[in-house]
């Protein structure tokens, strides 16, 4: 059996359903307060929206401390605990390819002091 190159290529490509449309025809995703974790150990909560390749989180915290015994869901689902730490920092625009995950969240989380 002899294969074309054009078969080949074929043979190896995705199939047509597995593939992503192309980040600039993707619609925003859909709004609302998310904790998202970021490639080398950043963890913020915000507002998330995506625009082209970058996830914007506005009015965006850094979680420094979590201060929860059961991880970010317990955060996502019950707000932030007296030991969480949580630091302002304004608009944080990410590359999608540096997103590890998304959270939403019930409650907001503010800045602690």
């Amino acid at each position: 059996m002899e294969l074309s190159m054009s078969d080949l290529r074929e043979l190896l490509s995705e199939p047509a359903e597995d593939r992503m449309p192309p980040t600039e025809t993707r619609e925003a995703a859909p709004g609302g307060f998310k904790i998202v974790v970021c490639q080398r150990g950043f963890v913020y909560a915000g507002d998330v929206s995506f625009y082209g390749q970058y996830l914007v989180i506005q009015d965006a915290v850094n979680l420094r401390v979590w201060g929860t015994t059961k991880g970010l869901g317990e955060l996502a689902l019950n707000g932030a605990t007296p030991e969480t730490k949580a630091d302002d920092c304004g608009t944080v625009r990410v590359h999608e390819l540096a997103v590890v995950s998304m959270i939403d969240c019930k409650e907001v989380i503010r800045a602690t002091s």
